[in-house]
């Protein structure tokens, strides 16, 4: 479990995002990684800029039986930008393609021993 502090979100006009995530490995080898927003004292609203909300979000990913050379991924996310924005179609699309991120944090996360 961790929280973040996103400001770095482009969607015309500024956003930032404080969010908790979490995240863990199951026993049959899936990972869930899961954010939602949280207000914290310490993550002030970016000056100019809208603080978007995350209701649910998240990564179910499934390594197949194949000698982990391929996964099933899973993604959710259910969020308001406090604006509409014909950028988020292109950013959301596009947004299941950081996988190998995705992947390669976590390994090392777990790595790491849940330090985030």
């Amino acid at each position: 479990t961790g929280a973040s502090y996103a400001n770095r979100i482009c969607l015309g006009s500024p956003r930032d995002f404080c969010y908790l995530q979490y995240w863990d490995k199951e026993s049959n080898g899936n990972y869930r990684v899961v954010l939602r927003s949280v207000e914290h004292p310490k993550a002030k609203p970016t000056p100019g800029a809208k603080r978007g909300e995350i209701f649910g979000s998240g990564w179910i990913i499934c390594p197949k039986k194949d000698g982990g050379q391929s996964c099933r991924v899973t993604y959710v996310t259910q969020l308001d930008l406090k604006e509409l924005s014909t950028v988020l179609y292109p950013t959301v699309e596009k947004q299941p393609l950081n996988v190998a991120a995705v992947r390669k944090y976590i390994t090392k996360s777990l790595t790491n021993k849940h330090t985030l």
